[in-house]
């Protein structure tokens, strides 16, 4: 199995609270605050289900201001109750779970509900982005010692990390391209995140899992990518980081 592969099978609050702020929209029915029929309401959840599939081609979040413009339009008041449904059709007909990602205003990003199962296998087109994020988010998993929902690496080190791979963002590279706009895109698709570093001076920045990478990403085969990295076979010789994966599963098993 490829590297780009191995991914696939499986300001300063915390990654852990950020993700209980950032939930599955709730696939109950809000109280109206408008009167409209049932169909109505099911077709425009139908059309908020296109919407949100048509937009989500490139992974960014997409606005809540946008759905209302170019959707529910002149029925603004059932918004909550479209969304619902929409979310409701994601999960049972797609497998996607349809999340609100609103820190400073009001976004949604849709995440593989089946989570951890080849997400990560990519098309040719996208398969050096796969690989230079599993790079970067091993990288991160191994320097936390496993606390990756909740802590970052010094973003200097996680370039000097790529650099000592001959990936530099002020040199175009022969495989993955332009890194630096790389690293941007991955950033507003929610895979990783850029911190602040409280009390440092100069200031300081951290690269962290965002939310979309936190979703979606198994941490076992993080750990099992990192592994190929450094040479090791068995991912239980990292007993820190094995720890911290099999409490996990224990959890989500739950």
């Amino acid at each position: 199995m490829s590297k780009s592969q191995r991914m696939s099978q499986s300001q300063r609050l915390s990654q852990s609270q950020r993700l209980s702020q950032s939930q599955p929209l709730s696939q109950g029915t809000p109280r109206s605050q408008a009167a409209i029929s049932s169909g109505d309401l099911q077709e425009l959840a139908r059309s908020t289900v296109r919407y949100l599939l048509m937009n989500d081609f490139n992974k960014v979040p997409i606005k809540h201001a946008d759905i209302v413009k170019n959707v529910t339009k002149n029925a603004t008041k059932n918004t909550g109750q479209v969304m619902a449904l929409a979310a409701k059709m994601l999960k049972e007909i797609y497998g996607i779970t349809l999340l609100d990602d609103s820190q400073s205003s009001k976004h949604y990003i849709l995440v593989n509900a089946m989570k951890h199962q080849e997400h990560m296998d990519a098309c040719p087109e996208t398969r050096g982005d796969m690989i230079l994020l599993a790079i970067i988010l091993s990288y991160i998993f191994m320097q936390t010692n496993g606390r990756w929902r909740d802590s970052g690496v010094e973003q200097t080190k996680v370039l000097s990390f790529l650099k000592t791979l001959q990936i530099e963002t002020d040199v175009i590279h022969e495989y993955f391209g332009d890194v630096k706009k790389k690293l941007d895109l991955f950033r507003s698709q929610k895979y990783l995140e850029l911190v602040r570093i409280e009390n440092t001076d100069p200031p300081k920045s951290e690269y962290r899992w965002g939310l979309r990478a936190v979703e979606e990403v198994s941490p076992r085969e993080a750990l099992t990518f990192a592994s190929e990295m450094y040479g090791r076979e068995r991912i239980e010789s990292w007993a820190a980081h094995f720890k911290a994966v099999t409490e996990y599963e224990k959890t989500t098993r739950r």
